[in-house]
């Protein structure tokens, strides 16, 4: 999905440039990604992805 696809949900999106982290948070639960990583962050808790999100043309996408 798209970072624009997210706010659609309900879901409060953040970007930090200088980190390249993503958070999503929906229904109070963040999940934070940061680019090129497999490693997610959902509620605090550590897991892997089978794909890394990219940056394309200055958009966000987790690679759904």
């Amino acid at each position: 999905m798209q970072r624009s696809d997210w706010p659609l949900l309900g879901a409060k999106v953040s970007y930090d440039a200088k980190s390249k982290t993503a958070t999503i948070s929906l229904n109070g639960k963040p999940v934070q990604f940061t680019i090129g990583s497999k490693t997610v962050i959902v509620d605090g808790s550590t897991a892997q992805m089978d794909t890394v999100p990219v940056l394309e043309q200055d958009l966000f996408d987790d690679g759904r």
